[in-house]
């Protein structure tokens, strides 16, 4: 199918395409992603849109479909993350620089649309990973729509479509009663919290914190994979204390969270990527702790 909008994106250095989008990995009704080529359907101010990123040699091949079409196309460099000079980073921990040597053009994208960026992180609040991505595909499945141009996949729901929506029904898909809460807050000031996809940082978490049931984590996660900020840490992370002892002091279990912190201030303001290249270091070590069981929707 003939693109409503096409451009060829040069590269400007090293672009891993598979890291920069790692975070979008498994199956996503709103995602696709392989070693070469990276598509995602979003809802723009100008209506649906999917676009979809291609390597090809030393430049981005980028194409859009639909009524948000031209408004991707015009935001291209973010959607990719080649807005990002930042892969050319030098950490002066050796380790990491050494990380950074070894796993070049890791970049960070911005995907301009806070409400949307934030959906999945709400429901992945204290759950585990498969019973996210079971709501979220829940959620898509049933208040989304199809996205337009030649790929299957689903554009996520509208504000007003998630309002409408009961709780009783969410409760169905898997999402508890505190993320209800918080995703009908979302949904009441959306349009106020775009406004943050153009602040600084700092701004826009000052912003974002304001909704009730938007915390550290969630913004962190939000601002590191999806709204540009090198700098973002997911706070209160299960995982982030084992990370950052495993890589850098060579035990899983040396950290707690504030030690964790601490331990990351040196990177600043590249905490979030130095975050992103421990992940580069090779197969975890043990957890600590089983796995809880994944819920029965039918209790």
């Amino acid at each position: 199918m003939t693109p409503d909008a096409s451009r060829t994106l040069p590269l400007d250095g090293a672009y891993d395409l598979s890291r920069t989008f790692a975070l979008h990995e498994g199956k996503d009704p709103c995602h696709i992603k392989s070693e070469t080529h990276f598509a995602k359907a979003t809802l723009t101010p100008a209506g649906p849109a999917c676009w979809r990123i291609e390597r090809r040699d030393e430049a981005l091949d980028f194409k859009a479909w639909g009524p948000g079409a031209q408004w991707c196309s015009e935001r291209a460099l973010d959607l990719s993350g080649l807005w990002d000079t930042g892969h050319s980073w030098h950490p002066s921990h050796p380790l990491i620089a050494k990380l950074a040597n070894q796993k070049p053009g890791i970049r960070i994208p911005k995907m301009h649309r806070v409400f949307e960026a934030l959906l999945p992180f709400v429901l992945g609040q204290l759950v585990q990973g498969v019973e996210k991505a079971r709501a979220w595909r829940f959620m898509v499945a049933s208040l989304g729509e199809d996205a337009p141009g030649p790929l299957d996949l689903r554009v996520p729901p509208a504000p007003k479509t998630l309002y409408r929506c009961s709780q009783a029904r969410l409760k169905s898909w898997g999402v508890l009663g505190f993320q209800s809460r918080t995703l009908k807050e979302l949904c009441f000031v959306a349009s106020r919290l775009e406004k943050a996809s153009a602040m600084a940082p700092d701004d826009a978490v000052a912003l974002l914190t304001k909704v009730r049931g938007i915390g550290p984590w969630t913004v962190g996660m939000a601002g590191l994979h999806s709204l540009g900020h090198p700098d973002a840490v997911p706070v209160g992370d299960y995982n982030l204390p084992g990370l950052v002892g495993h890589v850098l002091l060579g035990d899983r279990d040396a950290l707690d969270e504030h030690g964790a912190m601490s331990e990351l201030t040196q990177f600043a303001p590249n905490r979030g990527r130095a975050v992103l290249l421990m992940k580069t270091a090779g197969p975890p070590a043990k957890r600590r702790y089983a796995r809880a069981p994944m819920r029965d929707l039918k209790a």
